[in-house]
């Protein structure tokens, strides 16, 4: 088993450059303390020793196009983000973060039918400590399977997911993910697929603030339940 203790800060500065361009920056801190009780399967015991204390910092470029509708519950356009931030724990070791995410929207037939993709990938370069890994699981990044679940240097998922209006405030919404972990982009891995849907309910009236319950069934067997703010993607 290992205990932890994190506290991360990162975020994202960017500047119109044309219509619906943006180009900015990225940043981040990190500082992770680890404690392993037991031999852990998952990792080498010079990678938990190494880990059991560290303070990294980044900073890289980033470029966003955003020609949604809508921020919170967009109904057409597409958004497409790009980062690259590199960052080191000041005793002589750097990695380097590549992170693509494509969003695509669309009405079906009309206004109250609405289609939802998105596609993600990330991938680290260096000699990455295990919790800087990519990983898929959670709220996020493929639900059905908990935060965390599968973990490699590279990271992807496909999302597909349908919403309808269908009475006042309420909405429904399924979905279908599948993705997979690998140490490199040029590696496939094991697909994981989940399926699930739920229940959208608009906080204030007009705003698209959705409070948001899913159910999902992930191919393992297991079923996992999320409530939260606003959509996954």
């Amino acid at each position: 088993m290992i205990l932890n203790e994190r506290l991360r800060t990162s975020g994202r500065i960017e500047k119109e450059r044309n219509e619906n361009h943006y180009l900015g920056g990225v940043y981040m801190a990190s500082f992770e303390r680890y404690k392993s009780s037991s031999s852990h399967q998952l990792f080498k015991k010079e990678q938990v020793d190494e880990a059991k204390k560290s303070f990294w910092v980044g900073l890289g470029p980033s470029y966003t196009i955003d020609k949604r509708n809508h921020n919170l519950y967009p109904s057409k356009g597409w958004f497409y983000s790009f980062q690259d931030i590199t960052s080191t724990n000041f005793n002589g070791k750097m990695i380097t973060s590549l992170s693509s995410d494509y969003r695509w929207f669309t009405k079906l037939w009309n206004d109250k039918n609405l289609l939802a993709l998105q596609l993600r990938a990330t991938q680290q370069i260096g000699d990455v400590p295990f919790y800087f890994m990519n990983n898929l699981g959670g709220e996020n990044r493929l639900r059905g399977y908990h935060e965390n679940r599968f973990i490699d240097k590279f990271a992807t998922y496909f999302q597909v997911e349908g919403r309808k209006h269908f009475y006042k405030r309420w909405k429904l919404a399924g979905f279908v993910g599948t993705g997979y972990v690998s140490p490199s982009i040029v590696e496939l891995g094991t697909l994981h697929t989940a399926i699930g849907g739920g229940m959208r309910y608009e906080l204030v009236k007009d705003t698209k603030m959705n409070l948001r319950g899913d159910l999902t069934l992930n191919d393992e067997g297991q079923f996992r339940m999320y409530i939260g703010l606003s959509e996954a993607f």
